[in-house]
Formats: C-alpha cells, structure tokens, sequence
C-alpha cells in the first residue's frame, strides 16, 4: 500500500472518529438536558394528605396497622425524602426513593392525657398528624375530626361504662339514639365509678314502675337508679325504658350523677340559650347547670336543641365529662384529690381537699350527698382546704361526689365525683377472677379460676355455698368451689368458708364467635345473696404471617422466588389453621401464594398450630412490568374463619 493510500485511509478514519464522539457528546448532552428538565417538572402526591390521624399506640385502626404514606411521583426519576419534626413520629425503614413508594411511620405512645399534633414532610408536601390520647377499641368510631366523641367513647369502654353495642365486631354505634333503658345502665356505672366490678350492687328487689318487671335486662340498673334518687320515671308509675331520652332530660340525668341527687346548685339565672327560657321550670336550671359546668356549649353557639334525641357519641362526651372529669376544658375548676377518700357510718373523718382552676376564699363551702355533712373548711390557699365529713349511722354504701362552692369566684363550683367513698360493710359475697387477665386472648379449653366469699369488707354470717360462670350473659356452668386459698384467707380473716374458697373451671370457647366477648363470675351465698365481676376476653385471632425473602429493600429483576410462613397465631394455639397465602404489590393483588411447604423449624418454636408443619409459602414474583423505584410487598394470611393478618417489606427494583 502507497503511503498516500494509507495516509487517506487514516485520515478517514479519523474523520469518522471524531464525528461519533462529537454524536455522543451531543447525546450525552441532551440526556443530562433532559434529565435537568424532567427533574424541575417532577412533582408528588401523597395518600392519605393532610390531615392525618392515629391513636395513642400509633396505630391508624383496631388491628393495629402502621401509618403508612403512599407517594406517586411524576416521573420515576424523580427524588424525594420523607421526615418528622418531632420526637414522637420517626421514619421506620427508608426515608427517601424514588418513583413511586411508601413511607411508614414509626409513632411511640401518647401519654400525655391529650391530643398532639406534628408536621410530616412526605416528597415536599406537608403533613399534620394528629395523635389521639386514647387507643382505638371500636371499629366504627373514626380518629378524625369527623368523631368528636373518639376519646369519649374509648374512656367509657376504658372505664367499664360499656362494651359497645356489639361484639363481632367489636362497635359502639355513635349515631344510635341512646334509650331509658340504656341511659340507666349509663348514669348508675358512671355514678359508681365505674371498674371491672362495677355491677357488683345492692338495689331495692321491689319494682318501682310497672313497666320494668324483676325479669326486665335492665331490671337492677333502673331499680338502683330510682334508689339513688335520680330518676322518679317518666310518669308516677312507670320508666319508659325504650323512649328514647332527649336533651333536656339528659340534662338532669348528667347534673345528678355529677353533683348528686340531693345536691343543691346555683346556677346563672340569665338564659344561655334562646330555645331554652327560664319559665322552664323543669329543665332550665339542669341545662343552665351544663353549660355552667363546661359540660355543654349547646348544639350551636346559641341554642340548646332541648327536644333533639340524645346519640351514643353525644352520650359518651357527657358522661366522661361529667362523671371523670376528663375532656373538660383546661381551665374548668375541679377537685382533683381528697384524702383520706374513704370512712364508714358513725365516722367524722378529716380529708384535705385539692383543687385545679380553684379559688378558694373564706366563703368557700363544700357540699355532699347521700345525706353525708361537710362543716366549716379551713382554706389554707387557692387550691387547697381541709374540712370534716361526718357520716351519720345508716348511710347506704357507695361513693359520694363532693363539690366546693366559691360565690365570691363568680359563682365557682369544683366537683369530684365519686370522689369520696362511705366503705359500709356489704352482705353481698366477693368474688375475684385470677384467670385470664383482662382482655387475654383465649383459644380451645382453658381453666379460669379465682375466689369468692362472703365478703371483703367484714366478716358476715353467709358463707358462699356456689359460683357460676356466664359468657355473654348466658350461663356457661358451675365451676367447681372449694380450693384452699389461705393466701386470701390470711388478708381476710375470720370469713366463713375459709380457706376452701378457692373456684376453677374449665372453659370452652371453641364455639364461639371471634371477637370479644363477656366473662362474668357470680358468687352466691347461704342466704341467696349475690356478689359479681366481670371481665372482657377475645378470640380474635389475626394469623401470623412472616417474609423470609426478599429482606427489606433488596432489589429484585425479573422472576424472583419469594417465600416466608404463616400460621394460625404466633402468640396462642387457636382454632382455625390458615387456609390461603396472598400476594399484593403497591396494594394490588398479583396472586395466590403455594402453601403447605414443612416447616419443621416454625412449628418447633410454635408447637400445636393445626396446620405444622405444612405452614411454609413461597410464590414467583415477577416485577419486570413494574417501574423503576421502590415498591411495597404485603403478603396477606387467611385462616378458616376468615380472619387476616399480613406482613410487608419494601423493595427497590
């Protein structure tokens, strides 16, 4: 080849050279122009927005799930973070993707006693989370503003006042209008302080109003609501238990139960509201009282609705105000403690008296019921006094609600109810549940045990000679009575029966339905006097579900196994084995997982599971249609009665 030949050869092959990088810078700089322009375009969405809510473990419902924020971004290169500016909410596992994604947050427990609120910022938007102070323990009240009476209702199931309306599932019916019947039931737990015992009561055996016969559900409540004086019926002779109850008569219920039936008020003689007038001999001074107390602002800025129907949500406002002091405004006067809080008939006992919001001043008197006497206190400042309550001899047990009178403080009252307790010695037995604890979760045949005798309170002449176990108001059987329990006996000497006052027995709840449900012990004695407890037990039970691969955010290409296990329930052995394994990304449903691979290594930790050791899962995700980024895994476990429980993990791609 001649030198010039192959100098043109060179030459054009240099020519080409130059000419592809000259293409390639050119098309480099168009992808980084591009991508300068995709990303000043990008733009997210967040679901849920602003604003959201919790309860007080964190949780966005009854079974406990996280919050999680879904974001869907523009463009899957678009960037974003995600982070909290608060203590109290944390980003639990990745804080920043890109693409589509989610963010779960991590939120430790409200003990504060009230609502808190921080500022989330998810991919540029901005979140308001709001924290109720009570746990979710109803799956038809919501935690937004939507239901003011949230915190109200728990407080009531928190506080024994009611179980709901419901069991399975487990309801409170906010929107039902609250009858008579149901009102008593109420007014008489509420008045009594509530607690796991708080049935356990004396009342008149007599009917008072023929339309509520000995055999009627609401028998004991109505009986002991007349005996306390709240209550003289709808008319001379009956109670009207299934009208149902409008304000105004709401009004007194809530007054009486928060004063006392005897108590003596004052209250603003100048009306509030314009429906409800003076000339209203009957209800104004109630409803005067109400709004006196912070209890009601009325149903707008200027009416009462005294003739509008009274609802559970309403009712559970009222009755935490009224009867626990709870929810009341910051600055309403109260009595928050009286020590000592107890004496017994024949006494005069010493208490000092704390307030909050209070001005106590030389004019302050202090008020009882049920015919107990305060004298003369002695103010030591603002908030503190000493007085002496004398209990005259045959005042009925209970507990009494005490009120201190300031009319030189525009007419200040401060109330603490059931704040002081007349600890008269009671013929009623005493009965105690040991086992299950308080809401356990019970599956199969389980023993339940405790004790019961003639009573705690001093030593009677009627031993008890039975005790009987109902679930859900049915009886269930007689459980054996009779184990020695001299630990008891020793606390409480000198009972009858002691030490065989121990009772045990065998409960099976395979039968029945899941959810919670109602553990009642009646003790009965020689004289056929009855003492009761109760308490709530579940057999709700969420199937366990477990991923083993892929680990949080791996990044899976193409087909991929994934696999993990699943079983009926980590914690208990119950009845109902898994049936179904089911696969979801981004919330969709791509498949039905294979189930029933050994797992000899699970059940070996979780012994007695009906379906080991056949409870692994595996299933062949393929993501090559997804786009590029972060995506959601969530495998969902259904056992034989239907119930699910899930597990999810993160995943780039």
């Amino acid at each position: 080849m001649s030198r010039t030949s192959f100098r043109n050869r060179y030459e054009s092959r240099e020519l080409k050279r130059h000419a592809l990088v000259a293409r390639a810078l050119c098309y480099g700089l168009f992808t980084v122009l591009f991508s300068i322009a995709a990303f000043g375009q990008c733009t997210f969405t967040v679901n849920p927005s602003s604003p959201v809510y919790v309860d007080s473990l964190g949780h966005i419902d009854l079974a406990g799930n996280p919050l999680v924020i879904q974001i869907t971004a523009s463009a899957e290169t678009c960037a974003w973070t995600a982070d909290a500016n608060d203590g109290f909410a944390t980003v639990s596992g990745a804080d920043s993707g890109t693409g589509n994604g989610s963010v779960t947050f991590s939120i430790t427990e409200n003990k504060s006693g009230a609502d808190q609120s921080v500022s989330l910022m998810v991919a540029g938007n901005a979140v308001t989370l709001t924290q109720r102070f009570t746990a979710t323990t109803f799956s038809d009240v919501e935690l937004g503003p939507s239901s003011p009476y949230f915190n109200g209702a728990n407080l009531l199931r928190t506080n024994n006042i009611t179980a709901g309306c419901r069991i399975r599932p487990v309801l409170y019916c906010p929107d039902q209008n609250v009858t008579r019947g149901e009102m008593a039931i109420f007014i008489v737990r509420t008045i009594l302080g509530g607690g796991p015992a708080v049935d356990n009561f004396s009342y008149s055996s007599m009917p008072y109003f023929t339309d509520v016969p000995a055999t009627h559900e609401y028998f004991k409540w109505i009986q002991k609501l007349r005996d306390l004086g709240v209550t003289a019926g709808c008319t001379v002779t009956t109670y009207c238990p299934d009208a149902n109850i409008p304000r105004n008569q709401m009004a007194i219920f809530i007054v009486r139960a928060r004063l006392g039936s005897t108590a003596k008020f004052t209250y603003d003689s100048t009306p509030y509201f314009t429906d409800e007038p003076a000339t209203d001999t009957s209800y104004f001074k109630y409803i005067q009282k109400l709004k006196d107390i912070g209890i009601t602002a009325g149903c707008t800025a200027t009416t009462y609705c005294p003739n509008d129907l009274v609802t559970r949500g309403q009712m559970a406002i009222f009755l935490v105000w009224a009867g626990f002091n709870d929810l009341l405004s910051g600055t309403a006067p109260l009595i928050t403690s009286v020590v000592p809080n107890d004496g017994a008939p024949g006494q005069s006992v010493s208490v000092h008296i704390t307030g909050i919001n209070t001005h106590f001043a030389s004019d302050t008197t202090v008020v009882a019921e049920n015919g107990v006497k305060a004298g003369t206190p002695g103010i030591t400042d603002a908030t503190h006094l000493s007085v002496t309550l004398t209990i005259p001899s045959g005042t009925p047990p209970g507990q009494i609600s005490l009120t201190a009178k300031t009319p030189s403080a525009s007419d200040e009252d401060a109330t603490i109810t059931n704040g002081f307790t007349n600890s008269t010695p009671s013929n009623l037995p005493s009965v105690v549940i040991d086992a299950p604890g308080a809401n356990a979760a019970l599956a199969g045949t389980v023993e339940i045990s405790g004790w019961a005798m003639e009573s705690i309170k001093g030593v009677g002449p009627n031993a008890v000679n039975s005790v009987t176990v109902f679930v859900d108001g049915t009886e269930a059987g007689k459980a054996t009575y009779g184990g020695s329990r001299p630990d008891v006996c020793t606390a409480y000497a000198g009972r009858r029966g002691c030490p065989n006052i121990g009772w045990n027995y065998n409960l099976n709840v395979s039968a029945l339905a899941t959810g919670d449900h109602m553990l009642k012990i009646v003790a009965t004695d020689s004289e056929g006097n009855s003492g009761s407890t109760q308490t709530t037990f579940t057999t709700s039970f969420q199937p366990s579900v477990l991923i083993d691969a892929p680990g949080a955010n791996a990044i899976l290409s193409g087909t991929v196994q994934i696999s993990g296990w699943a079983l009926e329930n980590a914690s208990v052995a119950a009845p109902n084995a898994v049936k179904s394994v089911t696969v979801f990304v981004d919330g969709t449903q791509v498949g039905t997982a294979k189930y029933g691979s050994s797992r000899q290594d699970v059940c070996a930790v979780y012994p007695g599971r009906p379906s080991c050791p056949n409870v692994g899962w595996s299933y062949n995700l393929n993501v090559s249609s997804l786009s590029s980024g972060r995506h959601a895994l969530n495998i969902v476990a259904t056992d034989s009665a239907g119930n699910k429980g899930s597990v999810q993990v993160t995943f780039l791609k």
